[in-house]
């Protein structure tokens, strides 16, 4: 009986070395790697493909929470639609709501008009780089932002449901 504890303590004792051993040599092995920085877990909420649609559509999405996105206008009747003199071919911009709530951080020059979908719209918006109170548009609804000269219309900088 005492042998078969002997031998069942020296085969653990045997298996402690070889897994000892074989854990030196990963160390040894991995210390001679290069040591790489991990990548980063933290969210910046950049809106993704933001340069893609700048060239595109010549606004910048810059960020928020992913709850208002760029979408096609026309591809649902709930969109929030951003009229603007920015370009002849595209004057609306459209962006659909995901959630109970949203913000999105955005540059859209020469914007004269919002209309929001289904939820309230607040929008931030300057006129001659200067920041005005925000616009409320309500749930289905359009307000006219900026002001009366054609040269000089409103930059939307925010969308917040």
């Amino acid at each position: 009986m005492h042998a078969a504890h002997r031998n069942a303590a020296v085969g653990a004792l045997v298996g402690a070395v070889a897994l000892g051993g074989s854990l030196a040599y990963g160390v040894s092995a991995r210390a001679e790697e290069p040591i790489s920085e991990p990548s980063s877990l933290v969210e910046d909420y950049s809106y993704p493909g933001a340069a893609q649609i700048e060239a595109d559509k010549q606004i910048k999405l810059i960020k928020g929470d992913g709850k208002i996105m760029l979408a096609e206008c026309g591809s649902a009747d709930d969109l929030i639609q951003v009229m603007s003199y920015n370009s002849e071919s595209e004057p609306k911009y459209c962006f659909e709501v995901l959630g109970p709530s949203g913000i999105l951080a955005l540059e859209i020059p020469n914007v004269f008009f919002i209309w929001a979908g289904d939820e309230e719209v607040t929008a931030t918006v300057t006129v001659d780089g200067v920041e005005k109170d925000p616009v409320v548009v309500g749930a289905n609804d359009g307000e006219p932002v900026g002001n009366n000269d054609p040269d000089n219309h409103a930059v939307l900088l925010e969308l917040r449901v």
